[in-house]
C-alpha cells in the first residue's frame, strides 16, 4: 500500500465516520478518562485491540503540516510507526503503552504518558493503523520512536497542558539529544510541524543532527519536505545515520 493509495482512502465521505462514541469523564481539570474498556471499544469498531489503540492515538495526535491528503497521510503514518517502534523497544503492547495505569484511554499527561488517546477514531484512522501494523506501508519513521510538533513549542503553546508542565523548545532539545538524533527530513512531511527522533549512541551524530534540525526549524514553516514519501532517494540520503557515509562517498569521488 503506497502513501498515495492510503491517502485515497481518506477521500470518501464514510472515511470520516467515527468508529466509536466512547463515554468520557474529566475527574480533574486537564485530565480526560475514557470510561469504556478498550476491548469493548475495539469490538464495537470491528478492529483488533492493537489496531484500535493505534487508531485512537492517530485521532488524538493530529498532524497539521499541509500537503493535502498526501501530507496528512504521511504525517499520520510517521506517528503510527513511531508508536509501534516505541512499544517494541519497551517490550510492551501498543495498548499498554497508550493507556493509563487503570488500563483506560485518555489524554496525554496525567492519564496516559506517551500519547493522547482521548479522541474517538474515524474509519480512516483505523485503516492507517491496520496497514501500518501489517507492515504494508513505506517505513517513513526510519526507526524513530519519539515525535513532536516544533510549531507547538515555537508558536507559543501553553506552559501547562493536561496538568503537565510543558518544557521550552531548548529544554526539549537538550532532553531528546542526550540520547537520540533527529532522523532528518521526511519526504511529504513538514518538519516545522513534525520532528522524529531515534536512539543514537554516537554523540557526534547527535550533535550534528541537532545543528541541522535547529537550522531547519529556524527557517519557519516552509511547507512539506519535497519528494515522494513512497520512495524518495533524497529522504534516504538525508537520514542522519547516512550523513557520515555520504560525506565519505563524496570525498572518495572528489579525490
Amino acid at each position: 500500500m503506497s502513501i498515495a493509495e492510503l491517502a485515497e482512502l481518506a477521500k470518501p465521505p464514510e472515511a470520516s465516520r467515527l468508529l466509536t462514541h466512547a463515554p468520557k469523564s474529566t475527574p480533574e481539570p486537564g485530565r480526560t478518562v475514557v470510561l469504556a474498556r478498550p476491548e469493548d471499544l475495539a469490538g464495537e469498531a470491528e478492529l483488533g485491540l492493537e489496531e484500535y489503540s493505534l487508531a485512537r492515538c492517530l485521532a488524538g495526535e493530529g498532524y497539521d503540516g499541509g500537503g493535502g491528503y498526501i501530507g496528512e497521510t504521511s504525517g499520520r503514518v510517521v506517528i503510527a510507526q513511531c508508536v509501534v517502534n516505541e512499544a517494541r523497544a519497551r517490550g510492551r503492547t501498543l495498548t499498554a503503552l497508550l493507556t493509563g495505569a487503570d488500563g483506560r484511554y485518555g489524554s496525554q499527561g496525567r492519564q496516559v504518558g506517551y500519547a493522547s488517546t482521548a479522541q474517538d477514531p474515524n474509519r480512516w484512522h483505523g485503516q492507517i493503523a491496520r496497514y501500518v501494523l501489517a507492515g504494508r506501508v513505506p517505513d517513513l519513521a526510519r526507526g524513530g520512536r519519539q515525535f513532536v510538533p516544533p510549531s507547538f513549542y515555537l508558536g507559543g503553546g501553553p506552559p501547562i497542558q493536561n496538568g503537565v508542565e510543558i518544557p521550552g523548545w531548548g529544554q526539549l532539545l537538550d532532553s531528546r539529544f542526550a540520547s537520540s538524533a533527529w532522523i532528518g527530513p521526511i519526504p511529504g512531511v513538514n518538519t516545522y510541524h513534525l520532528v522524529v527522533w531515534r536512539r543514537e549512541a554516537d554523540p557526534d551524530i547527535r550533535s550534528r543532527s541537532r545543528e541541522l534540525l535547529e537550522e531547519t526549524v529556524a527557517k519557519g514553516d516552509t511547507g512539506p519536505h519535497p519528494g515522494n514519501p513512497d520512495g524518495s532517494w533524497l529522504g534516504k540520503i538525508l537520514t542522519v545515520g547516512a550523513l557520515g557515509a555520504l560525506a565519505a562517498l563524496v570525498s572518495r569521488y572528489a579525490a
